[in-house]
């Protein structure tokens, strides 16, 4: 009964954290592509008010 638990543990233990990992990394990289454009939304923005 272990030998057959063993590989399914195994893989439960890798995948998981490898899935953790994976959506902090999106959820980080998400965050990062919404700020650059919210930055360059308001660079524009005070572009367009200084040519004026």
């Amino acid at each position: 009964m272990v030998n057959v638990m063993a590989p399914a543990v195994i893989a439960v233990t890798t995948k998981v954290p490898n899935f953790i990992i994976f959506s902090l990394l999106w959820d980080f990289a998400v965050r990062r592509t919404v700020e650059t454009a919210e930055l360059e939304q308001e660079k524009t923005a005070k572009r367009r008010q200084g040519s004026t």
